[in-house]
């Protein structure tokens, strides 16, 4: 069954986005990291350091998919072990510790790369 769509307050979001958002965020080599998820002054990219350039950020444009770690990753369908599928994220699901963490976590999917990250 589909899961009920997620409504965001985008404008809301984007001025959050702008002064800062404290995160944590989750690296594929199980480390967690407190990070603030920033807007740049363009519009058109995130990063999670402050003053930091430009070249390192993810492009919005990127970004094929806004994924909850609580949503089914449909790499995982059919898999031995759970084919039902697994929710989340390869690096959510090694580093998300447990539903209440799972509900505040998303992963920013790109071609070749995901950025995870928990709203503290």
């Amino acid at each position: 069954a589909k899961q009920p769509d997620i409504i965001v307050d985008l404008k809301q979001f984007k001025a959050d986005l702008i002064t800062g958002i404290a995160i944590k965020k989750h690296c594929s080599d199980g480390r967690i990291r407190k990070r603030t998820l920033l807007l740049d002054a363009s519009g058109t990219k995130v990063g999670w350091k402050k003053n930091q350039s430009p070249n390192t950020m993810i492009d919005l444009a990127q970004v094929l998919e806004v994924r909850n770690a609580t949503e089914l990753d449909p790499a995982t369908i059919g898999d031995p072990s759970r084919p039902k599928g697994m929710a989340g994220t390869d690096t959510l699901r090694k580093t998300c510790d447990g539903i209440t963490v799972a509900k505040r976590a998303f992963s920013l999917i790109m071609s070749g790369r995901t950025l995870g990250a928990v709203h503290s």
